[in-house]
């Protein structure tokens, strides 16, 4: 069983990719914003972040700068999940239509194992995540 941060301000979304991965018998924790994840990975240890990039308070990119600085959170992978459109990932940077490939390239440097499109398939939630869980430092798109 994994521990899984949800970061997604759609209550629908996140809710909907809870029930799916707990069905799996991972544990999941849902906050709506990136200061809320800090807030609680203060106290919890997460093996996967699902983060949603487009969120309100702290950008992505702050997040994620964040979290390389501690080394606490040295072993955490994140998934992007985001209804942006993108062509491909390549030398660990997502390239994603513009305007937002710079944005995504600057943000996806640290942590980040794979991107999940929205709207995404439980299946493809599932192989991304389960992808993101055994796979080192791979790049993961569905």
């Amino acid at each position: 069983m994994s521990k899984i941060l949800i970061v997604e301000d759609d209550n629908n979304i996140a809710k909907a990719m809870e029930i799916l991965l707990a069905e799996e018998g991972h544990a999941i924790h849902i906050v709506g914003n990136c200061d809320a994840a800090l807030l609680l990975m203060k106290n919890k240890q997460f093996d996967l972040i699902l983060q949603d990039i487009m969120l309100p308070g702290m950008p992505a990119k702050d997040f994620v700068e964040k979290l390389k600085m501690d080394k606490k959170f040295s072993k955490i992978k994140i998934v992007y999940v985001t209804a942006m459109s993108y062509i491909g990932m390549g030398e660990g940077t997502a390239k994603l239509v513009e305007p937002f490939s710079l944005r995504f390239a600057e943000i996806n440097k640290a942590f980040a194992v794979g991107i999940l499109q929205k709207p995404f398939t439980k299946e493809k939630l599932l192989g991304v995540v389960n992808k993101a869980l055994a796979d080192k430092k791979k790049d993961i798109i569905l």
